[in-house]
């Protein structure tokens, strides 16, 4: 298999390492791949005297390692074990599969039999940054047994977001440090991931929502004085460390508590917001103007909020719609995952279930009902659309907020003032999106084609393709592309399509350089 030049040079940079070291990569870009061919030279360097131990957070991807382990090419008559709490293959082949819940009480006493019998091992820890924790570090036990051989340990840490604390700390003493860092941009422009565009759309809350969202905000006021005055420590604590000591502080000092009080006004102020009307009502008119062949993933914080949007889609008469989430049982969400990639669903809705951990099919929309505080989540979010595929030319993000909550407008700050990014709004009374760039490009291309006589069907056809493309980056491509995938349509109206987005791209293109 041809490796990218990303995966070469990361290579390169884990042998200068000894063989060791963390590669953090955005995910659909070949971490897989980038293992295995790790793996491959390793046994090139200890012949028959190598065995990989995998290690991955769940059930599905321990199976979708073990496929890939099979089908790379210079690993096919290697023996493949898998190692959970449902299955407990031999582990005296050269690739075993461990699911880290088992790998706990395992895999320690699994590498120093194998470093005792003469062999070298490979750690390769697939999303490495879940296995910080108190629990999960048991893994990396046989680090400090007296028996181990550090010259015969040899380790990869994956992940598309990898820690930076204390716990990202110990990950470092335990697998090295970060030896590469690929990025969203990177990929995209060597062509590894999708092209993808984020648009960020601002919600407004009703007047009852916004009445009791600002009722609550007055009351986390006025109690987080009283707290900054009696836990001076809070001051300039982040977020996350702050609601990390409230939570602790509630649970010693009881419900009644400041702390406590505080944390059940925030559950109550997030309720507000992810419950607004809005953001089911925009949802489903996004699936309603997406391309019916567009296979989509929706991405709730509560199970209440994907249930809200199952019942508007139905209403809408929008079918071929799936739920996942935590309280389905395991065989429904299997199915559910198997549908979805067979094509029997289309637009498969989800809760935090599907963040990371699960070998979910391929989509090229994304839509994030409400957003999450956790830069991990939105990362692995992205990244559920970005695998490539020969029929996707981008792959869409629609992140919805609303602008008089505490969420944030951007979806991921490293986009902020990226052509990959655009903002725009949602009137739900309306139920119209208002996209001012994109409202001036076609209101400039209505008037030249007004100004030269154009009839009214004209106009009228064009309107239609204008209002077809608001919510899609057609007209961020490069008119060139454009052109080509004219040539190669057949059918009037999706030419018709094509044509406007071209100039649109054009006098996008025009506006730039001046």
């Amino acid at each position: 298999m041809e490796l990218y030049a990303w995966q070469r040079e990361c290579l390169k940079k884990w042998k200068e390492n000894g063989y060791r070291g963390i590669a953090n990569v955005v995910t659909g870009a070949g971490k897989t791949v980038l293992a295995l061919e790790g793996a491959c030279m390793l046994s090139e360097k200890y012949p028959g005297r190598l065995r990989v131990r995998i290690v991955t957070p769940t059930v599905s991807l321990a199976g979708q390692w073990a496929k890939a382990v099979r089908e790379y090419e210079r690993t096919k008559t290697s023996a493949v074990g898998i190692y959970s709490g449902q299955r407990k293959d031999a582990h005296s082949g050269g690739y075993t599969v461990y699911v880290v819940n088992s790998a706990r009480y395992a895999l320690a006493r699994h590498v120093l039999e194998d470093m005792k019998a003469g062999y070298h091992v490979l750690l390769i820890a697939d999303e490495c940054h879940r296995y910080a924790g108190a629990e999960n570090r048991k893994i990396f036990d046989f680090i400090r047994q007296p028996s181990c051989s550090p010259e015969r340990y040899h380790c990869l840490g994956l992940s598309a977001t990898p820690r930076f604390d204390e716990e990202g700390l110990f990950l470092e003493r335990a697998l090295g440090r970060e030896i590469y860092h690929y990025r969203f941009h990177e990929a995209v422009r060597e062509g590894t991931v999708s092209r993808f565009f984020v648009y960020q759309i601002g919600l407004s809350f009703s007047a009852d929502e916004l009445r009791a969202y600002d009722q609550l905000s007055s009351r986390m006021g006025m109690l987080y004085y009283e707290l900054q005055a009696r836990y001076p420590e809070l001051s300039g604590m982040g977020e996350h460390a702050f609601f990390r000591f409230l939570n602790r502080t509630a649970a010693r000092e009881g419900e009644d508590s400041p702390a406590a009080v505080y944390v059940g006004l925030s559950h109550q102020r997030a309720a507000v917001s992810y419950d607004a009307a809005a953001r089911s009502a925009c949802a489903c008119e996004l699936i309603r103007r997406t391309d019916p062949a567009a296979q989509i993933l929706v991405f709730c914080e509560r199970i209440s909020q994907a249930d809200e949007l199952r019942r508007r889609l139905q209403l809408c008469g929008i079918g071929r719609v799936g739920s996942y989430h935590s309280r389905m049982p395991e065989r429904v969400r299997k199915r559910m995952l198997r549908d979805f990639r067979d094509g029997e669903v289309r637009i498969l809705i989800s809760c935090k279930a599907l963040d990371e951990g699960v070998d979910v099919p391929d989509a090229a929309v994304g839509i994030v009902m409400s957003g999450t505080s956790m830069t991990r989540q939105r990362i692995q979010r992205i990244g559920r659309i970005l695998r490539r595929r020969k029929d996707k030319a981008w792959a869409c993000l629609y992140y919805l907020y609303v602008r008089e909550s505490a969420e944030d407008s951007m979806f991921l700050m490293e986009y902020k003032g990226s052509e990959t990014s655009c903002s725009l709004s949602y009137n739900m009374q309306e139920n119209v999106f208002i996209f001012k760039g994109y409202e001036a490009a076609a209101a400039s291309l209505l008037r030249e084609t007004g100004g030269k006589g154009a009839e009214v069907p004209i106009l009228r056809e064009m309107r239609r393709c204008l209002l077809r493309g608001v919510l899609r980056p057609d007209w961020m491509t490069a008119p060139e592309e454009l052109e080509l995938r004219m040539q190669e349509e057949t059918g009037r109206r999706e030419r018709n399509y094509l044509l406007c987005m071209k100039r649109m791209a054009e006098i996008r293109s025009a506006d730039r350089n001046t």
